[in-house]
């Protein structure tokens, strides 16, 4: 993962399947490893043949507040952002309680499996009603 480290030589990389890593950077450098429209990190997954999903190694509290729209699409839970914000990554808050960070897509969509950890997190603050804030 040299390819990574040139990018941010304290990245901390964990590879969660046979074609899925996780990359940790300083906060700072999430921009620039995911690219504009995330090209740089598209260009990084071809060479490495995984996905990669890019996140802050501190989430960081502050930041401005986004716009977003939750859609409950089948056995996912789309947050819908402006298509301007492709590739900016996202900070989501329960409450005052961060729950995770990820990657706008190339559509302005994250997108969140009902089924996994996160999903249930973000379903029971759906249904409880409770404040879900996104910074930026």
């Amino acid at each position: 993962m040299q390819e990574v480290k040139r990018f941010d030589p304290e990245a901390e990389v964990t590879l969660v399947s046979d074609n899925r890593a996780v990359i940790r950077v300083d906060n700072e450098v999430v921009p620039i490893l995911i690219g504009k429209k995330g090209a740089t990190v598209t260009k990084l997954e071809e060479k490495l043949g995984v996905k990669l999903d890019v996140e802050p190694l501190a989430p960081s509290s502050s930041g401005k507040e986004a716009r977003y729209e939750v859609r409950e699409v089948g056995n996912r839970i789309d947050l819908a952002f402006d298509e301007d914000l492709t590739g900016t990554v996202a900070n989501i808050y329960v409450g005052d309680e961060f729950l995770f960070s990820a990657t706008i897509g190339k559509k302005g969509v994250i997108r969140v499996s009902k089924k996994s950890h996160l999903g249930r997190g973000l379903l029971r603050a759906l249904v409880s009603k409770q404040r879900i804030r996104v910074l930026i």
